[in-house]
Parts: structure tokens; C-alpha cells; sequence
């Protein structure tokens, strides 16, 4: 795998979302593809299941909901690698490279969920993606935000979290910086703006969006 990019994924349950994860499963045998994280935006996030209500202004919704656009029992990730299941076989008699089903199901993890920006407590999937940060490959890690930042915003916050009081936060600091490759699709929560852009403003970020079907095209990249 040494070769290869590593990538980690964030998706929510966006229809667009859904067919750009069918796409990339077809590509699998050309990146090295550690998480599969399932993620929030303000568009969609599934509530916290205990009828807690959230509302912030200027959204589609008018008053306090217990979620939002956040189907029941949702696993669309879960539902495209079954489909890249059934297509495996085929796929791995043009190139071995393909990961088997079984590992890309032991890479799929809820990441921050239950509210839009909700960062306050480590997740499956922001453990994830601090632990391949912090990890001894020295390959960098490209993080995909298709959704909201707050996953991501979580595992560095535990890493700061862990390391801020310890001599070894500068170096941790740097090195996380230099490692971790963000790409996002605009900011669809407010977490990148109020914690990763002022604590990781070393962080390469590039935003990425098109005009297609109604969508902004702009491509900036932050050093």
C-alpha cells in the first residue's frame, strides 16, 4: 500500500453524496482507502434519539427538530459497499487490488451525527481519523469532507485535547498539520471556520465545488 494515496471519506446522506461513493468503490484499487464515515451537515443529521430538539437560523427548517432528513436506520454507506459486493468478483479478476467487501465493511464508522456542527465528544469515526493521523505511516492522509467538518474537527480537537498541556504538542501539532490533506465541499456546518481554520490554520485545505445541478463551481487551496 505504500504507493498508494491514502484517503478517508465523510459523506452524509446526500443523494449527490451516494452516486460520487459508487463512483469512488470503482477506484478502490487505485487508493488506499482506510474510513468510510458517516457524517453531519446542515443538511442533513440524525438527532441524538432522545427527542432532544436543535434549530439554527437561516435553514430549511422553521422551528426546533429532533432531526433532519436523517431517514431511520439510515446505511447508505453500508447499502453502496453491498453493491460493490455484488460487482466484486468481476472487479477482482481485472485487478487484485480491490479491497474484499469484508475490508471495507471493517472501515465504515458514525462519525459526529446526532446535530449539525455537533463536535463535543469523540465518535467511531473521529477516533478513525485521529488515529491515522497519528499513526506511523508517514504517507499524508487525504480527508474527504463531502459533508460537514465536524468530524474532523472532533479528532483533532481530542488530539489537541490529548497533547495541548504535554511537551510534545508542538511537534504533535506540526506533524498532524503537515499530514492531513482536507478537501471539502463548502462549509456545511460552522466548525472548519470557529475551531480547525484558528487552531490548524497550517492545515492544506482545498475547497472544491462545481456548477452542476444548481452548484457553485470554485476551487481555492489554503497552504
Amino acid at each position: 500500500m505504500s504507493g498508494r494515496v491514502r484517503t478517508i471519506v465523510t459523506a452524509d446522506p446526500e443523494l449527490d453524496d451516494l452516486n460520487s461513493l459508487l463512483r469512488l468503490l470503482l477506484y478502490t484499487n487505485e487508493v488506499d482507502l482506510q474510513g468510510l464515515v458517516y457524517a453531519s451537515s446542515r443538511f442533513h443529521w440524525r438527532g441524538d434519539g432522545a427527542g432532544t430538539t436543535f434549530f439554527l437560523p437561516d435553514r430549511e427548517y422553521a422551528e426546533p427538530q429532533t432531526s433532519w432528513r436523517w431517514a431511520p436506520g439510515e446505511r447508505f454507506i453500508h447499502d453502496a459497499v453491498e453493491a460493490y459486493a455484488q460487482a466484486y468478483p468481476n472487479l477482482a479478476v481485472h485487478d487484485d487490488r480491490y479491497p474484499s467487501p469484508d475490508a471495507l465493511r471493517g472501515i465504515i464508522r458514525f462519525g459526529n451525527v446526532d446535530f449539525e456542527g455537533d463536535m463535543s465528544a469523540d465518535t467511531p469515526g473521529s477516533r478513525l481519523i485521529a488515529e491515522a493521523l497519528l499513526d506511523d505511516d508517514p504517507r499524508p492522509v487525504h480527508i474527504q469532507l463531502w459533508a460537514g467538518p465536524a468530524t474532523l474537527a472532533r479528532a483533532l480537537r481530542s488530539i489537541e485535547e490529548r497533547y495541548a498541556e504535554t511537551r510534545a504538542w508542538p511537534q504533535v501539532r506540526a506533524s498532524v498539520s503537515r499530514r492531513a490533506i482536507v478537501t471539502k465541499f463548502a462549509s456545511q456546518d460552522g466548525t472548519y471556520d470557529d475551531y480547525i481554520l484558528p487552531v490548524w490554520p497550517d492545515i492544506r485545505v482545498t475547497e472544491a465545488a462545481a456548477m452542476a445541478w444548481g452548484y457553485l463551481i470554485r476551487e481555492t487551496i489554503r497552504d
